[in-house]
């Protein structure tokens, strides 16, 4: 067990130092594996993969579907010299999250279940008043745009039976592509970095984002973008270093509460949860620790060698030609598993994926792909 655990680390972590080699898309390739060993392999694959993921998305401005929320201040250090900081702020708030959310479990694994019982005929109402909220703070009538496009093609996308996976083809063109296409424009050099050696994750930050993330099995689509504009907003304050922390700690906790999930409500948030609940069905309770043992040491691994190995990586750019070619492959990869109509999902997903980008507006308002039909089903439910 403990060989599939390190596997899993490593695969994970090199996976993530390549900019959009999502955890979705690698699950996708493994092999038949015994359902335990799996387990742990996919876990301890999602959160090293979640940790060295951060250095392409402050050090390559490549962000993740996950770091949606935390790009812009971390670019915005890095133009300034200080993407060493930004990198730490966020390895401290992964690693304040996920020991915050193995805290807080115990006490999430009564009060989820009860909750989840009467937050669910109120799932419209908690997705519509999140998004709105956010909404409202940013002013942004373009990502409205962006919200209600993603979300009437999701629903569309949900209601096809032409594809086996639609959230593959349909996230990749979400933000996959837009996102390589955006880094094949040419920024110039990269600006000289200063290291910093010590940086101070604030303990609020970290709790608060700790449990929007235990807390989000409640509600359905939720990615740690729009639950850390949540968090931010109910702490009223906002500067772009805490932000990093704060969804830093929500992706972290978030992931733990993912796995726990299949656990307490027997339902999976996120594809890695969805492999592991496929291997196990509905985890028991020893399962769940031993499949959160595993996160932890993945996770805490992954953020020393990071730690460690960072500086190798400063100032490192990526021509065209490498961008160019790792979007045949997403491509071909996309038409590989869901055909022709895989593509076509793919494609205008990536239509709409560029307009946050051109339009300087969120690109998480994307994810009304997902929220969107979310609340609309609830309401068809009620």
């Amino acid at each position: 067990m403990i060989a599939w655990v390190l596997a899993g680390t490593i695969v994970g972590f090199l996976a993530g130092l390549l900019p959009f080699l999502h955890t979705n898309l690698l699950i996708r390739f493994l092999p038949s594996l015994p359902a335990l060993e799996g387990s742990v392999f996919v876990v301890a694959l999602a959160f090293s993969h979640m940790v060295s993921e951060t250095l392409p998305a402050v050090f390559f401005a490549l962000p993740s579907a996950g770091q949606s929320a935390s790009v812009l201040p971390a670019q915005e250090m890095t133009l300034r010299g200080e993407g060493a900081k930004a990198l730490k702020l966020m390895l401290h708030g992964l690693l304040g999250g996920i020991v915050a959310a193995l805290v807080l479990l115990p006490f999430a694994w009564f009060a989820v279940p009860m909750l989840y019982g009467a937050a669910k005929p109120l799932t419209w109402a908690l997705l519509s008043g999140i998004v709105i909220a956010s909404l409202w703070q940013d002013k942004a009538w373009k990502g409205a745009l962006v919200f209600a496009l993603s979300g009437a093609f999701g629903f569309l996308v949900f209601q096809t039976p032409l594809l086996r996976e639609p959230l593959f083809p349909l996230l990749t063109g979400l933000f996959g592509i837009p996102a390589l296409l955006n880094a094949m424009r040419d920024y110039g050099e990269p600006p000289k970095q200063k290291d910093c050696p010590k940086v101070k994750a604030g303990v609020p930050l970290i709790a608060a984002g700790a449990i929007a993330g235990v807390f989000s099995p409640l509600l359905p689509a939720l990615n740690p973008a729009f639950l850390s504009a949540a968090a931010f907003m109910a702490i009223g304050e906002w500067s772009g270093e805490g932000f990093l922390v704060l969804s830093s700690s929500v992706t972290a906790s978030k992931m733990v509460a993912d796995f726990a999930g299949v656990s307490m409500l027997g339902k999976a948030r996120s594809g890695a949860a969805a492999a592991v609940q496929d291997f196990l069905g509905r985890t028991d309770a020893a399962q769940t620790a031993m499949l959160l043992g595993a996160a932890a040491f993945a996770l805490c691994v992954s953020v020393a060698v990071l730690l460690w190995a960072y500086r190798l990586f400063i100032g490192i750019r990526i021509g065209r030609t490498a961008y160019a070619a790792l979007l045949v492959g997403i491509v071909l990869a996309v038409f590989a598993f869901e055909g022709a109509a895989g593509l076509f999902v793919c494609g205008v997903a990536a239509a709409i994926g560029v307009m946050p980008i051109l339009s300087g507006t969120r690109r998480s308002y994307s994810m009304g792909a997902l929220i969107l039909p979310a609340i609309l089903w609830s309401l068809g439910a009620m």
